[in-house]
């Protein structure tokens, strides 16, 4: 039988998020949000990738502080996520549930 680890999440107060994926250093992080249209959403990445940016400037982050630009690996594209519909984060081997 394979060695099943069980994960043990700590709570996050969502004030204390934004700092914590500053801490982060740009290494890669997943995380749990709630979309616009109500679905929720599984995502991994890492934010602070420059490497795809076609110029101009990031009017996202300027409309509101709970909105975080991250590089999602899977479809390889910058995505946006609202901290404020965050529910769980896994970064460092550690998983937060966000309250």
């Amino acid at each position: 039988m394979a060695n099943v680890r069980k994960v043990r999440m700590k709570q996050l107060d969502r004030t204390k998020v934004e700092s914590l994926l500053k801490e982060n250093g740009g290494k890669f992080f997943s995380c749990e949000f709630t979309k616009q249209d109500g679905s929720l959403r599984k995502i991994h990445g890492r934010t602070g990738v420059k490497k795809y940016l076609r110029g101009g400037k990031n009017k996202v982050a300027k409309q509101s502080n709970s909105l975080v630009t991250m590089w999602e690996k899977k479809v390889t594209d910058y995505r946006t996520i609202n901290l404020k519909t965050l529910s769980k984060l896994t970064l460092r081997g550690n998983t937060y549930k966000i309250v």
